[in-house]
């Protein structure tokens, strides 16, 4: 009878581990979890996150995000070159025409650029979900409350670009007076 005992819970311990061993855990724990434990080791194993599909969704994740910083840098490569396909061009037609308008825009003051990218903003900051860019990266939405918890905590600032339903843009803070306002500023 003992070895009939004996055997049911090896038998237990080794149930266990083999869920265990498919859903990414330690076998060799989860068997003497099972051996001792039987009935919570194996409803635990059940509920427990599979590891394996954990790893694969979070590789996939940083394939993508590899994926993605390197189309950006080849889309920025590109942009570069037009950029410097344009200015070639501008420089011929600047040498065709004897004259330089490479410094045009330079008596033009960053304040009167923002003004001239001024967008329309909401009527009430607090009432919206918002977005913002930080390092490249979009992050959002957000309420009101957590932007203004963002702003004091100086995760983001004047020069921050964000967003809400309503803009037709992506605008920086500095040139929405009711949002500053609203922030606190």
């Amino acid at each position: 009878m003992i070895w009939l005992e004996l055997l049911l819970i090896l038998f237990g311990g080794v149930i266990v581990a083999i869920i265990a061993q498919h859903r990414g855990r330690n076998v060799y724990g989860w068997f003497f979890l099972g051996v001792f434990f039987f009935c919570l080791a194996f409803i635990l194993v059940l509920v427990l996150p599979d590891l394996k599909e954990q790893n694969e969704r979070e590789q996939r994740l940083l394939d993508e995000n590899r994926r993605l910083k390197e189309q950006v840098r080849k889309d920025r490569m590109i942009a570069d070159q037009r950029d410097l396909q344009v200015r070639q061009r501008l420089d011929a037609h600047d040498n065709a025409l004897s004259m330089d308008t490479s410094n045009a825009v330079s008596h033009v003051q960053p304040r009167e650029l923002a003004e001239e990218q001024r967008r329309p903003e909401p009527l009430d900051p607090g009432a919206c979900q918002w977005w913002y860019f930080e390092e490249e990266m979009r992050h959002g939405p957000r309420s009101f409350t957590q932007l203004r918890t963002l702003w004091q905590q100086g995760v983001i600032h004047r020069s921050t670009r964000v967003w809400t339903m309503g803009m037709p843009d992506w605008a920086t803070i500095e040139v929405l007076p009711h949002l500053l306002e609203a922030l606190g500023d």
